[in-house]
């Protein structure tokens, strides 16, 4: 599945420096998503800053797109696997880059452009084709951005743009290469197969244990048993505390009013509409439905609109822009209402269900609120002893004096190594960054000792290592039935590949090339047609075959073709064919041009972007990427 997404996602970004980068600039405001007004530094390109804001805009907008184009389920878990975060950061630093380059190259824009580039955007446009501000000024208040700011944002656009055209232009390959790539790519040809299998029976010579003793003095670096360490994990959880902690009463009701909001469910509506492009329409709609299940029959039958893409969901207040808000909240269940003009057509709706506001009064809650205030109190104890765990390790206590001056528990483990590591996690259920866990415990030294990590569940953890058991040579007891098969299945590839060999010498000498007689035995595959690059295929051929077919001349016969460790092959193409050019699946000279053209700009804005790298330093607060 991993790599099915990492193929969705190369694909939204295999034009990254020359089409998303700029060419489909998303222009998004910045809101209020850090509280208080703080809004870190996630990025820095020299002496340019990218907010953890505009991260996060850009993130999600790189996210929707990815699931809208797959329909597997897109989870966090699977974001971090396929690297998006870093993904989405690198793009917008070299959208920097763009920017510094604007700047050296002394690029510019004058205001009558930018204002005729708003003009002709059809997101701007009414029914009639013309330029609506009122549409315009809609857009800019959904995504919070000035007029100023939006035409900052869209200058910055369009000198990247300038410099990735700039690009382009100069980047075409030349005919006579394309011409070449496409006939080599629709080159179709047929093959005959000879296959040779070394894992099947064979009589063989068993190896001597003298010869077992050489292997074995060969290989016995090979033959190691793994690093093993012992070490003790000294872990302090919240639960250690938690029932002695109290909670007064005027703390829950201070957290209660501090967190008031939480409680407060305003009244939400179910609302289903239709915006049409004719008043006409729209008013047929009015006419004709009678109450929510009439609406749904109409826009099904007469518009194509399905009940799912009507249905707008519960929605609360503060949701909807401030006039279909005033009409939604006070309109009469089960009504039609409408039609009402709006910048982007008429609109009509009803609402099928209310859900009335509601607070979650004191009582309610008051058990919950107190064990949180209970679990707070608890961490800050957790990291006080934590942080005095680690200060009497410094001081020179042993890990048993100074988990018992600090409440904290041992757990013990001897002789573990990385390939079983896993097994230890039986016992650690409070650990789930199984991956942070063993680089801390294989980063350390003997007797040496972590820092304090913190786990998920507000858990903190040191780690000291006891001992290091280094690998060790295994005797040969311990491996001679490993030996033993290495030895024969060297033996039976030598044995195959002379017969390989002596087949082919007989098949070229008797002129009798790849044709099944009675005294070879042998079974022959043949191909249908196929290509270099898979548009025709054949049986789930090896790739090293298919190279053997195309590499070799027609008729003639291939080398020996070790397609697997004791798998070999002699290949014949036999016959060969250009595709036509109406072929559905031919290559299209246009497309290869621009792929290849593509290539070329991508390669050189690398380049470029290489060189700034050196005179704009890049730094990257990996921590608070890794959080957010």
């Amino acid at each position: 599945m991993i790599n099915n997404i990492k193929k969705s996602l190369k694909s939204l970004s295999a034009k990254l420096m020359l089409v998303v980068l700029a060419c489909s600039f998303a222009l998004w405001g910045v809101g209020d998503i850090f509280s208080g007004g703080q809004n870190p530094v996630i990025a820095k390109v020299g002496n340019k800053k990218i907010q953890a804001s505009e991260y996060l805009i850009q993130y999600q907008n790189a996210v929707s797109e990815l699931r809208g184009n797959n329909t597997q389920e897109i989870n966090d878990e699977l974001l971090k696997a396929i690297g998006m975060p870093n993904n989405v950061i690198n793009k917008m630093i070299n959208n920097v880059f763009l920017d510094i380059l604007a700047e050296k190259e002394n690029l510019s824009v004058n205001k009558e452009y930018l204002l005729k580039s708003i003009a002709n955007n059809p997101s701007f446009k009414d029914e009639l084709g013309k330029f609506n501000k009122n549409i315009f000024n809609y857009y800019l208040q959904t995504i919070n951005l000035t007029e100023k700011k939006y035409l900052q944002q869209l200058e910055k656009s369009i000198k990247r743009e300038q410099i990735l055209r700039s690009i382009l232009i100069t980047t075409q390959p030349p005919k006579i290469l394309v011409r070449s790539i496409a006939s080599k790519r629709d080159t179709a040809r047929k093959a005959k197969i000879v296959f040779f299998d070394a894992t099947k029976p064979m009589v063989i010579k068993k190896p001597t244990e003298e010869e077992v003793k050489i292997k074995f003095n060969d290989l016995k670096d090979s033959f190691k048993t793994p690093e093993k360490r012992s070490f003790k994990i000294s872990y302090i959880k919240p639960e250690f505390f938690i029932k002695t902690i109290n909670a007064s009463s005027k703390e829950i009701k201070d957290e209660y009013e501090a967190r008031k909001n939480e409680y407060y469910f305003p009244e939400e509506r179910n609302v289903y509409q239709a915006m049409l492009e004719k008043q006409e329409d729209a008013q047929k709609i009015v006419s004709n439905s009678k109450d929510l299940k009439t609406f749904i029959s109409i826009l099904e039958q007469s518009f194509g609109i399905k009940k799912e893409e009507a249905n707008l969901g519960f929605v609360a207040p503060n949701q909807l822009d401030n006039d279909f808000n005033k009409l939604v909240f006070s309109s009469v269940p089960n009504k039609i209402v409408g039609p009402i003009k709006t910048p982007f057509g008429w609109r009509v709706f009803i609402v099928n269900k209310i859900k009335k506001e509601k607070t979650i009064n004191f009582n309610d809650v008051k058990k919950e609120l107190a064990a949180n205030i209970k679990f707070q109190k608890s961490l800050d104890i957790v990291y006080e002893k934590g942080n005095t765990l680690y200060e009497l390790m410094e001081e020179g206590s042993n890990i048993n004096n100074a988990s018992k001056e600090t409440s904290a528990k041992i757990l013990e483990f001897e002789n573990v190594s990385i390939e079983d590591i896993s097994r230890i996690f039986e016992n650690i259920s409070f650990i789930k960054d199984t991956a942070t866990f063993t680089k801390t415990l294989f980063d350390l030294k003997n007797n040496e000792y972590s820092d304090i990590v913190e786990t998920e569940d507000g858990s903190v953890y040191l780690v000291t290592l006891d001992k290091v058991t280094l690998p060790q040579n295994r005797p040969l007891i311990d491996v001679r039935e490993q030996i033993l098969a290495m030895l024969t299945d060297e033996r039976k590839i030598t044995e195959t590949v002379k017969n390989v060999a002596e087949y082919r010498k007989k098949a070229l000498k008797n002129n009798n090339l790849l044709k099944k007689s009675a005294s070879n035995k042998v079974t022959i595959l043949e191909t249908d047609w196929i290509t270099e690059d898979s548009k025709l295929t054949s049986d789930n051929l090896n790739n090293k075959i298919v190279e053997a077919i195309f590499s070799n001349q027609i008729n003639s016969l291939s080398e020996i073709v070790q397609f697997e460790d004791m798998q070999f092959a002699i290949v014949q193409p036999f016959k060969q064919k250009q595709l036509k050019v109406t072929d559905d699946i031919a290559t299209k000279k246009e497309e290869l041009e621009s792929d290849l053209s593509m290539q070329m700009s991508e390669d050189i804005l690398t380049a470029l972007i290489q060189d700034l790298r050196v005179k704009h330093p890049v730094k990257i607060n990996q921590d608070l990427l890794d959080s957010l």
